[in-house]
């Protein structure tokens, strides 16, 4: 599996590993649990999914070669705005993300699906379908629940999925129009580091200030709507999700035991 870039040095008073410490706890806050308390013996996977990628995806990558690969996403080409919590910001994995189709495909696509109901591959299956003109992507619509590239610890899920992949310098500001849930609010109390706490008021947003900024964050037990397909496979438990906007965009960290 691909890992995120390295973490860069932190330029502060306290050493990397110092930086470290601060989010290992901050994220603590964010689940309730110690980060020892979870499997170290499975994986942990974030997935995100984004109605923009979903209808537009084969015009981002017309390339069926980089459905096998791990890719980051160039902003410019998504027309995204400089905004810290952006999926541009990611490297996506996509020959393991998931591909739902709907529409006329071939029964050799059926034959590698991950679903006996409906039509689900993974990327590097999608590459094929497409290279094979099993599938055309002018008949079908795909969901496409993107895997983010990490290292499949719960720690790197989590920096990826807040955003925390980077330094201090890397942190959104937190908005003074927008309002923090007053549950979370609570929780990120524990943060010392004050940047570090705006930023992540960012992602624990009223779902009325996280219709037109950063994120209403689902706790533990709630999954959105366009994730339940990995929630409700075998051994894969939810551990974290948020929703974006009206609708518009979600992400979930699963637990997958190997």
């Amino acid at each position: 599996m691909s890992s995120e870039p390295p973490v860069q040095s932190v330029q502060l008073d306290d050493s990397a590993e110092s930086w470290r410490g601060e989010l290992a706890g901050a994220f603590e806050a964010l689940l309730g649990r110690r980060l020892d308390e979870f499997d170290p013996s499975a994986a942990y996977v974030l997935y995100h999914w984004d109605d923009m990628m979903s209808a537009e995806f084969f015009e981002f990558f017309e390339d069926a070669d980089v459905l096998g690969a791990v890719v980051a996403p160039e902003a410019e080409d998504f027309e995204a705005d400089d905004y810290p919590l952006s999926w541009t910001r990611w490297q996506l994995d996509l020959g393991r993300s998931l591909f739902l189709l709907e529409g006329n495909v071939s029964a050799g696509a059926r034959a590698v699906s991950l679903d006996e109901s409906r039509l689900v591959v993974n990327g590097a299956d999608l590459a094929r379908l497409l290279d094979g003109e099993d599938v055309a992507p002018d008949d079908v619509f795909v969901t496409v629940l993107a895997r983010v590239a990490t290292d499949a610890t719960l720690f790197d899920a989590m920096r990826a999925a807040t955003w925390t992949m980077g330094s201090p310098a890397d942190l959104a500001d937190f908005r003074t129009d927008a309002e923090t849930e007053p549950k979370w609010a609570a929780a990120l109390e524990r943060i010392d580091h004050p940047a570090l706490r705006d930023h992540l008021r960012m992602l624990c947003l009223t779902a009325q200030s996280a219709r037109s900024a950063g994120g209403l964050y689902l706790g533990t037990d709630h999954c959105p709507a366009d994730l339940l397909w990995p929630a409700e496979q075998p051994g894969h438990t939810l551990v974290a999700a948020w929703e974006f906007g009206e609708g518009q965009a979600s992400s979930a960290i699963f637990e997958v035991k190997r």
